[in-house]
């Protein structure tokens, strides 16, 4: 699970650095940690729907890729520190819209990846 943690963390700076780059240091959406959350949920259901049906390592793939490193990749306490300093600066609309869209989008992915890895088990022979 601390491997898994450790990757996780790694590659999370990676896109947040990524999309700083792109974003030229400007102030707005934080696409950085929308796109880790929504990209580690579909990771996440797609790794219990594999777990879940004992595919794939079963228990170890649902400590060291779901706890270890999609804890790790993604994270709740940034998109609220966000928010708030999204509202703090006059931009409650912007926040609105990220709040809704980071759990509408999130929703959206983890089902995706649910499915996804639900459907290729049942694809094995």
């Amino acid at each position: 699970m601390g491997l898994g943690g450790a990757l996780g963390a790694l590659c999370r700076y990676g896109v947040e650095q990524a999309f700083t780059a792109l974003a030229h240091g400007s102030p707005g959406f934080p696409w950085g940690t929308f796109g880790v959350n929504i990209s580690g949920a579909f990771f996440l259901g797609w790794i219990l729907a594999r777990a879940e049906t004992g595919a794939d390592g079963g228990d170890w793939l649902r400590c060291f890729a779901g706890i270890g490193f999609c804890g790790a990749f993604t994270t709740f306490s940034s998109v609220n520190l966000e928010m708030l300093e999204m509202m703090r600066s006059q931009a409650a609309l912007l926040a609105g819209v990220y709040f809704v869209s980071s759990f509408a989008c999130g929703i959206a992915a983890v089902s995706l990846g649910t499915m996804l890895g639900m459907k290729k088990q049942a694809a094995r022979p």
